[in-house]
């Protein structure tokens, strides 16, 4: 079978405020980026914890910077491109590139929804 797989990073927490926390506030994150890509025909395969060690430069490293380790998670979809293909009529048929469209963005620093392809976050700032 012929995948094509989309990786989409989530923030590393979730924040609530303490009077409406539940204690299922990751699941119900998760859930919710599942079932948006549900509905387009991606299918949920697995979420990973990706580890970053960022080195300090030359200068850093003189004036005694240590090398930072960031762990970021990522879940990973899949869709069965042969099967989304076969569904369709021949002149509706789609290409790899139009599937690629159908990720949604999250700012990799607050994990809000990005709905413009800009290269600042509206919500936390950052440069994404």
């Amino acid at each position: 079978m012929a995948y094509q797989y989309k990786m989409i990073q989530i923030p590393q927490d979730v924040t609530v405020k303490m009077k409406e926390q539940r204690g299922n506030e990751a699941a119900a994150y998760l859930e919710a980026i599942a079932n948006e890509r549900a509905v387009k025909g991606w299918e949920f395969y697995r979420v990973d914890e990706v580890g970053v060690l960022a080195q300090p430069g030359c200068l850093g490293f003189l004036f005694g910077r240590r090398a930072e380790y960031t762990a970021y998670y990522v879940v990973t979809f899949r869709l069965n491109r042969q099967e989304k293909l076969s569904k369709l009529e021949p002149s509706s048929r789609i290409n790899s590139e139009d599937l690629e469209e159908e990720a949604m963005a999250f700012c990799y620093h607050c994990g809000a929804k990005i709905i413009e392809k800009t290269k600042l976050c509206q919500k936390c700032g950052k440069v994404l």
